[in-house]
């Protein structure tokens, strides 16, 4: 069990981190390079890509402390990737500066140091925050095309979606079966859940089985036979005349008795519940407050053969698919306002990506609006590469629409650096030190993607000293080599992306540099 302590324990941390940084950091900005992995989990043992956590991910050492100080850079960006969706290569970069900086031995009292530095980078975040714009439809593109790596056909497949389904509307990502990469709408409420059996289908043309104006019930105790819901199956028919749709657990005997009812002409449809265990509970209490239902609830001791016309909610149509069920439903409600806004409060505070995930999928329950992108590539290669593009690109989009949009280019960090400068008191070494660490580690990312693109030190020079250097939307345009109005030209990046980045980076290079000693086990042969 090798343990190293002090300068050396650090030493060998740093070496890891520069590894990590150092395959990261050359994909960054328009003139960033892919990088070529060989990997035994992905298809054909080879990935392509310029996706900065797909890259990190891939980073490993033989040197067993090393692999520690890269684990850890991994668990920065893999962090900020959860919570923002993007950001990972710009988490990577600050703190590789930070620690690199804040390992150098000056006499500062490190705990001193790390106060101070968590002090700046607060402020930083807080400036950073106070300069951020409403995202408006116009630069919406811009977000998507900027994470999708440029692309510009991606940003505007993505874009679109957004424009359609508004923020809590839910965007999937499948694979298309073709070379295609395009977007479905689907207006109205959608889960992964079909139907039971081929018998409930009725438009052979889609394979679908299609319903208007239905009556609904909604539970999660299991029909065990059409017996328990006769009154419902008897209201159905001969009051209302309309279909009746079970989102219930089903029996198999049930099942039959239900296709056996639906060829004879009585429209008795059942759906298996969406999710598992206290998701499904949870979803279903949703789709309830959406269709005006009540939830039959195991839970709460709710009996079947209790339940009343009153219960069943109202929708006016439903497709359901060997694997999709759409509802569309006219129900609006006080409870529905009040818990979709709830639930928007709860997304946007949570850092747990499945965790807030799940809230947005309850959101387009509420919402009744689903996008889904289907990503297709001439190659399995190329299309796990754009997978991951598209899918940084949507988190991207919505933590834009979240905290609204800076100007990108690492200018806001730059910007906020120059902040920091002009207007923070230094009043110890300790906070001189700190401050020196901050600013570095804030300047870095508009450096490397400066470096990536080979820009001329003219055009550095030029905007450094020029008229517009107090302005904080000016920057460089790294794909021109331009001065120019971020915002204007549509170089941004989403507030929450940049924020977070910075959040995490702070946290990992501030405990690698109150490391005092490493333990690592030994491999055994």
């Amino acid at each position: 069990m090798p343990i190293l302590f002090n300068e050396k324990a650090r030493e060998k941390l740093l070496a890891g981190i520069k590894t990590i940084s150092d395959s990261v950091k050359s994909t960054m900005g328009p003139g960033g390079r892919t990088v070529i992995i060989d990997s035994n989990k992905h298809t054909r043992g080879l990935i392509i890509t310029k996706d900065g956590v797909t890259v990190a991910k891939h980073v490993y050492s033989d040197d067993a402390v090393e692999n520690l100080g890269i684990r850890i850079l991994r668990e920065a960006s893999e962090q900020t990737a959860d919570e923002a969706g993007d950001g990972t290569t710009t988490a990577i970069v600050i703190a590789e500066k930070m620690s690199s900086i804040g390992m150098v031995n000056t006499g500062a009292k490190t705990t001193a140091v790390i106060r101070e530095i968590n002090k700046l980078s607060e402020k930083a975040i807080e400036f950073i925050r106070s300069k951020s714009k409403r995202v408006t439809k116009n630069n919406l593109e811009s977000v998507a095309t900027i994470s999708a790596n440029g692309d510009k056909s991606l940003g505007k497949i993505i874009s679109s979606v957004y424009k359609k389904i508004g923020l809590d509307g839910a965007v999937s990502i499948e694979n298309s079966q073709t070379e295609e990469t395009y977007a479905e709408i689907s207006k109205g409420i959608k889960f992964a859940r079909g139907y039971y059996n081929q018998l409930f289908v009725n438009d052979q043309i889609s394979n679908e089985c299609r319903l208007e104006e239905c009556l609904i019930l909604i539970t999660d105790i299991q029909i065990d036979g059409i017996n328990q819901i006769m009154k419902l199956i008897e209201y159905s028919i001969q009051v209302e005349k309309k279909p009746l749709l079970l989102i219930a657990p089903m029996s198999q005997s049930a099942i039959a008795m239900c296709a056996r009812n639906f060829r004879e002409g009585y429209k008795l449809v059942p759906v298996e519940p969406p999710g598992f265990g206290y998701k499904q509970t949870t979803m279903l209490a949703d789709l309830a407050v959406a269709t005006g239902a009540k939830f039959i609830s195991r839970e709460e001791g709710d009996n079947l053969e209790l339940v009343t016309p009153a219960d069943l909610g109202i929708i006016s149509s439903v497709k359901i698919s060997k694997s999709h069920t759409i509802i569309e439903s006219v129900t609006e409600s006080d409870e529905k306002v009040s818990l979709t806004s709830d639930l928007r409060t709860m997304a946007a505070k949570e850092k747990n990506k499945k965790d807030r995930e799940f809230l947005q999928t309850r959101l387009s329950i509420l919402n009744g609006m689903v996008g889904t992108i289907f990503v297709g590539a001439s190659s399995d290669i190329e299309r796990k590469e754009k997978f991951d593009r598209v899918d940084d690109a949507v988190c991207a989009v919505r933590s834009a629409l979240e905290e609204g949009v800076i100007p990108g280019g690492g200018v806001a960090l730059l910007r906020s650096a120059e902040y920091l400068g002009a207007t923070e008191n230094i009043d110890s070494p300790e906070k001189q030190f700190a401050m020196t660490i901050i600013q570095a580690a804030l300047s870095a990312p508009f450096n490397q993607i400066m470096l990536n693109a080979e820009v001329p030190d003219e055009v550095l020079i030029d905007f450094f000293s020029g008229p517009h250097i107090d302005n904080f939307n000016f920057g460089i345009n790294a794909a021109t080599g331009e001065i120019c109005d971020m915002l204007l030209a549509g170089i941004i990046d989403p507030a929450k992306v940049t924020t977070n980045a910075l959040k995490n980076a702070v946290s990992v290079s501030t405990t690698i540099m109150s490391t005092a000693t490493t333990i690592t086990q030994t491999k055994q042969s």
